[in-house]
């Protein structure tokens, strides 16, 4: 499945910022798992990854 393959370009590639947020979206959106998601879109902007989604959601999270 779609997560099964972004772990697997991860595991090649660590530092793919595309693959983490794509892995993110996977977790966020189909299997509602926020805390993974954030987890991946973390490193994902630490990457370089740029999306102000993200950054809100990541930002969101450290108010609470």
């Amino acid at each position: 499945d779609a997560v099964q393959a972004f772990e697997a370009a991860i595991r090649a590639r660590p530092k793919f910022a595309q693959a983490h947020y794509n892995l993110a979206m996977c977790y966020e959106f189909y299997l509602h798992d926020t805390p993974k998601a954030l987890e991946h879109y973390r490193q994902y902007v630490t990457l370089g990854g740029d999306n102000e989604r993200v950054r809100q959601l990541i930002q969101a999270t450290k108010q609470e």
